[in-house]
């Protein structure tokens, strides 16, 4: 009986570090699992054997993330298409359709950061990469959004097992882009512009008032002299006895 309650002790202690992972926090991400589950790494449909792909893979977790850096340096490869090759599911457990409207502050990451590397990707652009201890807190530029919506995807890698372990967290960000930025300065140029141009129109359209007012007093005048009575002069008489 004691070597039993012993084991269940021992499961109630290894519960929270067999679900201790990592999960997006800010901006926040619409689940497509079970709250329970949010933490759960990527389900990929094959393992990225670092050893098929020439990657030094010794074993301590610094040496492997290590290994992997110096790979991607190589090869020219992000952990974007790492997570390709393995056949991850795109977005992991988020669903990327999911929108944000302007958001704010920091990328944050909860829970328990595996050592390995991380990206964050907006659009088709990478905007931040660690090759080792990823952070719990990323400041990124939202305006390298070209597009009115970007996906903002954030991938990654924990080196503590035999195979890179993926996550990756998804959520399409609104209103952050220069397009909006730009619709933004045009319809305030545009107001600014409207006020003077229409002081001047109005300043015109005084000064043409004031000159038709002052053209239909100098008719009046004339038309009011021409219709004045001529005087007649007429030649006086002289009487001759």
């Amino acid at each position: 009986m004691l070597s039993f309650q012993l084991l269940i002790c021992i499961t109630l202690l290894l519960v929270p570090f067999v679900s201790a992972h990592s999960f997006l926090v800010n901006p926040p991400a619409k689940l497509t699992v079970e709250e329970a589950f949010k933490q759960n790494p990527s389900t990929c449909g094959s393992t990225f054997d670092p050893k098929a792909h020439n990657v030094d893979w010794p074993g301590p977790i610094e040496e492997n993330a290590k290994g992997l850096r110096d790979w991607m340096q190589k090869t020219k490869t992000t952990l974007k298409d790492i997570a390709s090759i393995a056949k991850c599911e795109t977005c992991g457990h988020t669903d990327g359709s999911f929108v944000v409207s302007n958001p704010k502050g920091p990328v944050q990451i909860g829970g328990l950061i595996h050592h390995g590397p991380c990206e964050v990707w907006l659009g088709s652009k990478r905007v931040f990469y660690e090759p080792f201890n990823c952070p719990s807190s990323i400041n990124i530029d939202y305006s390298s959004c070209k597009d009115e919506n970007c996906l903002l995807r954030v991938f990654l890698a924990g080196t503590h097992l035999n195979f890179p372990e993926f996550f990756e967290y998804c959520v399409t960000v609104k209103g952050t882009g220069a397009n909006s930025s730009k619709k933004e300065t045009d319809i305030s140029t545009k107001t600014d512009k409207s006020t003077p141009k229409t002081q001047s129109d109005k300043q015109s359209q005084n000064t043409a008032a004031k000159a038709k007012t002052s053209k239909q007093s100098e008719k009046s005048e004339t038309r009011r002299k021409s219709n004045r009575p001529k005087k007649l002069h007429r030649k006086r008489r002289t009487c001759k006895y």
